[in-house]
């Protein structure tokens, strides 16, 4: 059973660092750019609508900028927000080649204050598909998960097709409120 209140939840959806100035540039102009309007909406839900849990994705981007983001406003301003990782199947970084990606998963996974394998919920478990392994679709139901279990969806986007573009397809389906940070 997982036990997270809906209404009191934001999730995280946003582009791979391919869309974000590059692989291993977290402090670029971009990725802080976003970091901070991050940081900014994060408080802003807090204190406007009482949203103190935030699931991150777990993936190198977006996700990775989000949970240091939320990270950040838990260690100064209100240390009993959760920060939580959702990630697709437990081998993810199996495929990260940048050792700086692989330390900084390994920060986050420290720093969660819990971390859900998505392809172990039966919810959202591909049949005929081991878990703990790679399958494109467990993309999909990781996004799902994140989208089912928030009230809101925090999502930087470009308007390009991807995985972003169908995490807000089944948000706008799941009728949740969708806090849209552009990149260009």
């Amino acid at each position: 059973m997982i036990d997270i209140i809906i209404e009191e939840t934001a999730c995280f959806t946003g582009h791979r660092p391919d869309k974000l100035g590059g692989y291993a540039e977290f402090n670029n102009s971009t990725t802080k750019k976003i970091y901070k309007k991050l940081i900014e909406r994060i408080i802003y839900l807090i204190e406007t609508l009482n949203i103190n849990t935030f699931i991150s994705g777990g993936a190198l981007g977006v996700d990775t900028i989000a949970f240091f983001a939320v990270n950040e406003v838990k260690q100064k301003y209100y240390p009993n927000i959760k920060n939580i990782l959702a990630v697709p199947y437990e081998d993810q970084n199996l495929i990260w080649k940048s050792e700086e990606d692989l330390d900084r998963y390994e920060i986050i996974k420290k720093l969660a204050d819990e971390i859900i394998y998505v392809d172990e919920l039966p919810a959202y478990k591909l049949n005929g598909f081991p878990i703990k392994r790679y399958h494109i679709d467990k993309l999909q139901k990781r996004n799902e998960f994140m989208v089912d279990y928030s009230s809101i969806v925090i999502s930087v986007w470009d308007g390009s097709s991807g995985g972003t573009k169908n995490c807000i397809k089944y948000a706008n389906k799941k009728n949740k409120l969708i806090l849209l940070i552009l990149t260009k």
